[in-house]
């Protein structure tokens, strides 16, 4: 009796511990599952922060690309510098973008994008940018008639750089009042030496615009032989006529503001006519009887016969030949307004790394 009492008992204490072991193990396993499910939850957390912060960046990057793209306008005058223009913003995969582009110099810019997803720490693009300022542009000028090194400029005729900084009569579209103040403090003396020599590409650049890219941007394009002369209809002046250059002479007409962007691919004969803005010959040019006011640049031999006259300034690869009653008027004016084209402001990425940032 008593021995089957004593087997009893083992057994009894045999099935608790068991059963302790069984809680104990169940109660591990629930830890374990529970630090599964916290780690799970972590890795998500974080999987979602990267996503975000992903987003956040692509985001920042879009509003620097769509800044790429956009027309600035620089005040022709403004030498202030960290001068932001109008904003941009926007949507890219849920996250939200802004933008602005700031002015360091001249004609360096910054443009800078924020990108912000979910609740991570919003991301920061930027980018160093060249835009064309008009006025640096033309300052930089080292005399009226520039040709490349080793060719000649001949001339009977004349080249007038003493009142480069003179306002002309009629004026440009825009006037010359606040390029002059500042042109008047980049070229005090307001004088240009005449002629002058400088290693030159087949086309002089603009800056930053080599000739691809004047080629890219300039749509107007005209070729063999012509003559410029405003046209108009019904008053309003027919800007979309590739050899209607404005009309310098009578500033009140309807095409008396209509600044010329023309591009030649091969040589180009111009006989008579007028004509304002900026011209841009790859080949040869020969202008006979034609009054051209603005930047006249030519990528082979410029020919000035009869009373040709440029109002402006003259940059010519392969040289130039003035006969005896042609002439090249240096005007810095004329030479600012016919830089001041929407299409020729748009940004240049400086070349280095294609994002700074994000940070």
């Amino acid at each position: 009796m008593i021995a089957h009492r004593d087997r009893r008992r083992v057994r009894l204490g045999e099935s608790g511990a068991a059963l302790i072991i069984v809680v104990l193990l169940m109660m591990a396993l629930t830890a374990i599952a529970h630090g599964l499910l916290l780690l799970a939850r972590f890795e998500f957390l974080a999987a979602r922060a990267g996503a975000d912060q992903l987003g956040a960046r692509l985001a920042a990057e879009a509003a620097v690309s769509t800044l790429l793209v956009s027309e600035a306008s620089p005040g022709l005058a403004s030498t202030a510098l960290w001068r932001s223009t109008d904003p941009t913003s926007g949507t890219l995969l849920d996250a939200s973008f802004s933008g602005s582009i700031r002015r360091l110099s001249r004609e360096l810019w910054m443009a800078e994008g924020w990108g912000m997803r979910g609740r991570v720490t919003p991301a920061e693009a930027s980018r160093a940018l060249w835009i064309l300022d008009p006025v640096a542009r033309v300052a930089a000028s080292t005399a009226v008639l520039l040709h490349g090194e080793g060719t000649l400029a001949q001339h009977h005729g004349t080249v007038d750089g003493s009142r480069v900084n003179e306002i002309p009569t009629p004026e440009p579209p825009e006037g010359c009042q606040r390029m002059s103040e500042a042109l008047d403090s980049l070229l005090p003396r307001g004088v240009l030496p005449p002629t002058g020599v400088q290693p030159m590409h087949a086309v002089a650049t603009l800056g930053a615009l080599d000739l691809d890219s004047m080629r890219a941007r300039i749509q107007a394009r005209v070729e063999g032989v012509g003559t410029p002369e405003p046209r108009q209809r019904a008053g309003v002046c027919l800007t979309e006529y590739v050899w209607n250059w404005g009309d310098p002479g009578r500033p009140s007409q309807p095409c008396g503001r209509h600044l010329a962007t023309i591009l030649a691919e091969g040589d180009l004969a111009v006989a008579g006519g007028v004509g304002q803005g900026l011209l841009v010959v790859i080949g040869d040019a020969d202008l006979l009887d034609t009054r051209f006011s603005g930047l006249l640049i030519v990528g082979g031999r410029l020919t000035l016969r009869g009373s040709a006259t440029v109002l402006g300034l003259v940059r010519a690869a392969r040289g130039a030949s003035l006969e005896q009653g042609a002439s090249i008027v240096g005007s810095t004016c004329w030479a600012t307004a016919s830089l001041t084209s929407p299409i020729l402001a748009r940004p240049v990425p400086v070349r280095g790394p294609r994002f700074l940032g994000p940070r």
